[in-house]
């Protein structure tokens, strides 16, 4: 079992302003910082065998700041994190989405079912890869929210969006992402680790 501790990145001036962000790539602004941070508080208690992010710097920064506040120096950069394309529609306001849609399929935009066939592809590699441990992937909203949907099989668990800063256990078992049981202090986690 592997246990895949899905960070949704600090947020942006864009975030703040309802603004889509996409692929553009918008730094971090003071509370994004200050909520990397509060993730970083949130992660203690376990170890971790690395940090992975999406390339994006929003999400990078805050892998950077996590990995720093807990001591960690393996931190990778994954491109199959980085957030969903909204095409034509990065850089404009989430408000002005439904007038966009009117016109249909938004050009250059990637799917939902494209996103959640990549979000699961990333994230069972990852976990085969660090299998039986504890990683901490640092992604974006739309990401963390197609692969919440996919490991609850669309039953309405974790239905509230991804917020900057937030903490979303996924669990990599026998092929399959599910969603965590109650994280485990690091001692138990390692006594039930040894115990297989």
């Amino acid at each position: 079992m592997t246990l895949l501790r899905l960070i949704r990145h600090g947020q942006t001036l864009w975030n703040a302003q309802g603004r889509i962000q996409g692929h553009v790539d918008i730094p971090l602004n003071d509370e994004g910082r200050a909520q990397a941070h509060g993730a970083a508080d949130g992660l203690r208690g376990l170890r971790y065998a690395a940090v992975v992010t999406s390339p994006l710097e929003r999400a990078a920064s805050t892998a950077a700041i996590i990995a720093t506040d807990l001591g960690l120096s393996n931190v990778e950069i994954d491109p199959q994190l980085v957030e969903q394309t909204f095409g034509a529609a990065d850089g404009r306001l989430w408000s002005e989405l439904d007038g966009i849609l009117e016109g249909g399929p938004i050009p250059g935009a990637e799917t939902h079912l494209a996103l959640a066939k990549r979000a699961t592809s990333a994230l069972r590699r990852i976990g085969a890869r660090f299998a039986g441990r504890n990683v901490i992937i640092v992604s974006h909203g739309a990401f963390i929210n197609a692969v919440n949907r996919h490991a609850t099989h669309g039953s309405g668990m974790n239905a509230e969006p991804a917020a900057n800063g937030s903490i979303h256990d996924i669990v990599f078992s026998d092929g399959q992402l599910v969603p965590s049981l109650p994280v485990l202090h690091h001692t138990d986690a390692d006594r039930i680790l040894e115990s297989r």
